[in-house]
């Protein structure tokens, strides 16, 4: 599978959900190396802000393509399954908000988990 490297808006190659409490401090480095050179569209990245009471969700929303949830309660399995629901593309890629993995590290992720090779990373 070849990766879109043309910036052509796309269908996602997989959903990407993180989870977040109160990580204000994080996610915006997250976000920021996961979207530094995708294609418009190139992954349903979803955040879920879960119990938070600081600026995660204001700083997810800068990020264009994010889709940002709240929810009250500060449960990360609640979180996941939240994301979960909106999620719209195979493979799911779950990653904590205070990761940094770039967009070329995200597609070798996802095209090792889309040829079916690997069915956990």
């Amino acid at each position: 599978m070849e990766a879109n490297l043309s910036h052509e808006p796309c269908t996602p190659s997989a959903t990407i959900i993180i989870p977040a409490h109160n990580e204000n401090r994080t996610i915006g480095r997250a976000l920021e190396a996961l979207t530094r050179n995708c294609a418009p569209n190139e992954f349903d990245i979803v955040v879920v802000c879960n119990g938070c009471n600081d600026e995660t969700a204001a700083i997810a929303r800068r990020f264009d393509g994010v889709t940002v949830i709240e929810i009250p309660q500060p449960s990360k399995t609640t979180a996941i399954q939240a994301g979960d629901r909106v999620a719209i593309a195979y493979p799911r890629v779950y990653m904590d908000a205070d990761v940094e993995l770039d967009t070329d590290a995200a597609r070798a992720l996802v095209y090792s988990l889309a040829d079916g090779e690997v069915l956990a990373a």
